[in-house]
């Protein structure tokens, strides 16, 4: 008994000793390439300008990598996002399960030609192995590991330069283009609001706004706005001439990469029906008259005498032609030298009315009216005071007006700076205060009561 004990003893041991080394090199075969750094771009041939979607995988054995750092990837070829968070998926095996933290971005390049994309590097804290009685019941200490990836090729061209079209910026990419107008119906000198809306797949650096530029209308330079889903351009004109106003298509020409090609993207042509401007303030317009289209005039009858009519007519006229006449005189007489243009009554009266209307809308708060009207008090207030039509006073004509009749240069420039002002808010430029505006009003009212001095008088 003790013989065989002998004999058996050196086998077990034997055994017991090679037995880790067996249950390595099964174990092996399984995790002999974990962990592992991948980059997996969405495409290996690209074009200048085109975004593409880029992936870096962390392949892992579960339970035994913390602490992940995002990766890093750079050179100079190509522009790249911020790495999203990962994500963290499970892959399952015919040998096993491992665990993939993938980070997503997207790469941009900058220059053609033959490029090798990587290696990308991360970092993180990886469990090591263990060993006697430790690696029995599974025990490690973490460590800080770096890990690189292998690079992978990759081809970048310029758009062609065959069938390349006229305006052309380096866009690249899919997109669509839309305009719209805020108003179907406008008035001269009111501003219309033009709204343009690029959006697509690509980069938007190199996309400009639109501008409109037509004859017969006052343009302000577009405003620009970009976020990740496109661009926004908004411009403000002012119509200067009553009809229709037609503004035509505009387009945006890009490389399309997938189809290879050029596209260029186009909006509808717009269009506005503007009307004359209203010269009377609201409160004393006179209501419209509708007239059918099938009217027609009836005959006149026989016999009938016209300057039986129209005699009367020239009689009532010459004699209101004689008081004007005999009242101008009067008042030369009466030590008045300073002559009022033939306007100032309508316009004096239009101001009266106007600054009603633009107090009763700041009285509301409702500014935007209230700004509307006090443009308009101020247009006939000048053209009241210092001769001129109303509706083509702005600040430059008022100035170039009050100067040719003696104006202090002090006057002129409170004057027009109201109307910089005004303009401003009108068109968007300037958010509209209540004070402002009431101060304006109140300087207003103050100058439409005090009637205009000589000239021999200011210059003393």
């Amino acid at each position: 008994m003790n013989r065989f004990l002998l004999m058996i003893l050196p086998g077990i041991f034997t055994a017991a000793v090679a037995a880790p080394d067996a249950v390595e090199q099964q174990v092996l075969p399984r995790f002999a390439d974990i962990p592992r750094l991948e980059i997996h771009p969405v495409k290996t041939r690209m074009y200048v300008g085109e975004v593409a979607a880029l992936a870096v995988a962390l392949v892992v054995e579960p339970s035994m990598v913390r602490n992940i750092q995002y990766p890093r990837l750079a050179d100079a070829w190509f522009r790249m996002d911020a790495f999203s968070a990962p994500q963290q998926k499970v892959a399952s095996a015919d040998d096993g399960e491992s665990v993939v933290f993938e980070f997503n971005t997207l790469l941009v390049p900058l220059k053609a030609g033959e490029y090798r994309l990587g290696p990308a590097e991360i970092g993180f804290d990886a469990r090591a192995a263990a060993s006697g009685a430790s690696a029995f019941f599974g025990g490690g200490d973490f460590k800080s590991t770096r890990l690189y990836s292998a690079p992978v090729p990759l081809t970048v061209l310029d758009p062609p330069v065959r069938g390349r079209p006229v305006g052309f910026g380096g866009t690249v990419g899919e997109f669509s283009i839309m305009r719209r107008v805020d108003h179907g119906t406008s008035q001269v000198g009111n501003p219309v609001t033009v709204a343009t809306r690029i959006s697509g797949v690509g980069k938007f650096d190199t996309i400009e706004c639109p501008v409109v530029t037509l004859p017969g209308v006052r343009a302000y330079p577009p405003v620009r706005r970009s976020s990740e889903k496109g661009v926004s351009c908004t411009q403000v004109i002012v119509p200067a001439v009553p009809g229709r106003l037609r503004i035509p298509p505009v387009g945006i020409a890009f490389f399309d990469p997938n189809r290879e090609h050029y596209r260029t993207a186009l909006t509808a042509e717009a269009t506005l029906e503007i009307s004359p401007p209203m010269d009377l303030p609201p409160a004393v317009q006179e209501p419209a008259i509708g007239v059918s289209a099938d009217h027609r005039l009836a005959p006149t009858p026989a016999g009938f005498k016209w300057w039986k009519v129209a005699l009367p007519a020239v009689i009532t006229l010459a004699l209101i032609a004689l008081a004007g006449l005999v009242y101008r005189r009067r008042r030369v007489t009466d030590g008045q030298t300073d002559e009022l243009p033939a306007n100032a009554g309508p316009a004096a009266n239009h101001v009266s009315a106007w600054l009603a209307t633009a107090e009763n809308a700041l009285a509301r708060n409702d500014l935007e009216n209230a700004c509307t009207a006090a443009f308009r008090v101020l247009q006939h207030h000048i053209a009241a005071r210092y001769g001129g039509h109303a509706l083509s006073m702005t600040g430059n004509v008022a100035s170039i007006a009050m100067r040719q009749v003696g104006v202090e240069q002090a006057e002129i420039s409170m004057l027009t700076s109201y109307f910089d002002y005004l303009d401003s808010v009108r068109f968007g430029r300037t958010p509209p205060s209540a004070d402002t505006l009431g101060k304006i009003l109140d300087q207003l009212r103050a100058g439409a009561a005090v009637p205009r001095q000589p000239r021999s008088a200011r210059n003393v």
